[in-house]
């Protein structure tokens, strides 16, 4: 004979209408234990995941924040490079250019000294 409580076809076969209702009470008991241990064990795997991921993403962070310090040094220095550069560059425009100024005025002058003694001045 099959059991009335764990079959309900078994409780209907046998006619009994209270056995049917409690055979599928206790199977809707037994199918409910098992999802809530299915979602207490998701619930678990998912808390681990989550923990990971807060680890991993810390340790992100960290690396993000030394790369970050990085470019600001790189960009740092390459300003320091340029605007020195640009100094040094500005500074031999303006020593070009007072030389070229000089040797002007001291080509004027010879230019002024030939024609001036070309001329034939006396002593």
């Amino acid at each position: 004979m099959r059991n009335e409580w764990n079959d309900p076809h078994a409780a209907a076969a046998s006619g009994n209408s209270a056995n049917i209702a409690d055979g599928w009470a206790v199977q809707t008991l037994v199918e409910l234990k098992v999802a809530v241990s299915r979602i207490e064990t998701g619930m678990g795997t998912l808390g681990r995941e989550v923990r990971e991921i807060k680890a991993d993403h810390a340790s992100t962070r960290t690396k993000l924040a030394v790369i970050e310090k990085q470019i600001y040094g790189a960009t740092l220095l390459v300003t320091l490079v340029i605007g020195i550069g640009m100094f040094v560059i500005n500074k031999a425009v303006d020593v070009g250019v007072d030389l070229a100024k000089g040797n002007a005025s001291v080509q004027a002058t010879t230019r002024d000294g030939l024609s001036t003694g070309s001329r034939g001045t006396a002593p």
